[in-house]
């Protein structure tokens, strides 16, 4: 069986009823990492069929992610919301970062080792 890659979702004259998350992805023009703060988003998350489990395919209405891919609102919170969680990810690992560079360069002397006569 044929199976699609993302990127020839691009290229097809018809596209299937539903998508993965690579698929949408691409359509929508973010990666694949970007699509779990696009579910978590609010007020409006990317909401896939059914409901799957956590770890779960998940699958998305190939005409609701056209609608949404031209809706520039959505666009916009989206890009906005990704942009926020990737800022606050990278403060907190930066914050990581500091105070563990900080704890790590108090350094003690060790101790002497006494000499025994």
């Amino acid at each position: 069986m044929y199976e699609q890659t993302e990127l020839d979702v691009l290229t097809m004259r018809r596209l299937p009823a539903r998508l993965n998350v690579e698929q949408t992805a691409k359509l929508l023009g973010f990666t694949d990492l970007e699509m779990p703060i696009l579910m978590k988003m609010k007020p409006k998350p990317l909401l896939p069929l059914g409901d799957p489990p956590p770890n779960g395919h998940k699958f998305f209405a190939t005409e609701e992610i056209l609608q949404l891919a031209a809706n520039r609102d959505w666009l916009a919170k989206a890009s906005k919301a990704v942009t926020a969680h990737w800022k606050v990810k990278n403060q907190r690992h930066q914050h990581l970062v500091t105070v563990g560079s900080a704890s790590s360069s108090v350094r003690r002397s060790p101790r002497p080792i006494p000499l025994s006569a």
